[in-house]
């Protein structure tokens, strides 16, 4: 009887931009932009994501 192998294959992890859960990476929705890429576990993190990038965008520039 051939061994099974008991060790299957990782696959890449990577965490949900917002709410941090570890996902794999070939679930991952990556929007892309501004030279960075985001990683979200579904729909539901996306649109608090794009929630907070449209609050973001309505604040005023600070000055340092």
């Amino acid at each position: 009887m051939a061994k099974r192998n008991e060790n299957p294959p990782q696959t890449e992890q990577v965490a949900c931009s917002i709410c941090k859960q570890d996902i794999p990476l070939s679930t991952a929705l990556m929007p892309e932009g501004a030279g960075y890429v985001e990683h979200f576990c579904g729909n539901d993190c996306y649109a608090e994501y794009l929630s907070m990038q449209d609050k973001k965008a309505g604040q005023p520039i600070q000055k340092k």
